[in-house]
């Protein structure tokens, strides 16, 4: 088995892939030989997530291809693969579903335990990040194995020391506050900043997050929950092209393409939302 990260849809074009995990770059899915599971593009909108519908599918699967790496797709590969731990339920699938979608400002609606589950395996996702290259085709079968095994050997102890750095995450990341603009917070930092609805100083929530990842340097937009306003995905790719996208509640620019922070952008985002 390999497992490689395609960064865009045209080296993904000339590749061999028989099994597709989230290969979705705007609206467009490349579909695996085997098996595809996809459910951001408009076709697979109601399609469940990978952390829901990956199964067994069996030895001598052959290469397995991704376009990003987070807990959803982690899961989906240890499923198809049979190397995620049995001790892991459908219920806590479910609950990574709807992070998944929802944001993980919505991990209080999840039962405590998959709460601290969900804190710990994105936990030690983040301390296993894919190193920074500017090939757009990396062969990341060592780095998902080695998550795939944390998580399936994850103690007690460790869930509680993943839960207390995720207190101190936040608190970083408050410290990444760009602005606030009417219902709207913009932030320019190191770690996923579209959790952060609630300023941790004054309680008050906000609707929108605009985020500029100073290590990937792209733009995520956000909203809180399904009653705010606002189609992401379709204001992302109105502001940068078609290689945007995402899902109606939180979308990205273009994978594999480096943005530059400045309030140019960030105004052609926001008129869009006001």
């Amino acid at each position: 088995m390999k497992i490689v990260l395609f960064k865009n849809v045209e080296v993904v074009k000339k590749g061999n892939i028989d099994i597709s995990i989230e290969m979705e770059y705007g609206n467009e899915e490349i579909k695996g030989k085997i098996a595809s599971y996809g459910h951001h593009t408009t076709e697979n909108r109601e399609n469940r997530s990978p952390a829901v519908a990956c199964e067994y599918l069996g030895e001598n699967i052959g290469t397995i291809g991704v376009s990003h790496i987070d807990l959803d797709t982690i899961i989906g590969v240890g499923k198809v693969s049979g190397l995620l731990s049995p001790k892991y339920d459908n219920e806590l699938f479910k609950d990574i579903e709807f992070i998944d979608l929802e944001g993980q400002h919505m991990l209080y609606k999840v039962s405590s335990y998959n709460k601290e589950l969900i804190i710990s395996m994105n936990g030690i996702i983040a301390e296993n990040r894919v190193p920074f290259s500017k090939d757009m085709v990396v062969d990341v079968t060592e780095i998902v194995l080695s998550i795939l095994n944390k998580i399936n050997n994850l103690t007690e102890i460790e869930i509680i020391e993943y839960n207390k750095k995720y207190i101190d995450l936040q608190n970083r990341i408050e410290k990444g506050l760009y602005k606030e603009i009417g219902n709207i917070r913009v932030f320019k930092a190191d770690e996923f900043s579209n959790a952060q609805y609630i300023n941790l100083n004054t309680k008050i929530e906000f609707d929108y997050i605009i985020s500029f990842s100073n290590k990937s340097s792209t733009y995520t937009l956000s909203k809180r929950s399904d009653e705010v306003k606002g189609e992401m995905d379709k204001i992302m790719v109105n502001v940068f092209g078609d290689g945007a996208g995402g899902r109606n509640n939180i979308a990205g620019s273009p994978r594999g393409e480096k943005q530059e922070f400045n309030d140019t952008i960030i105004n052609n985002i926001l008129i869009r939302i006001l």
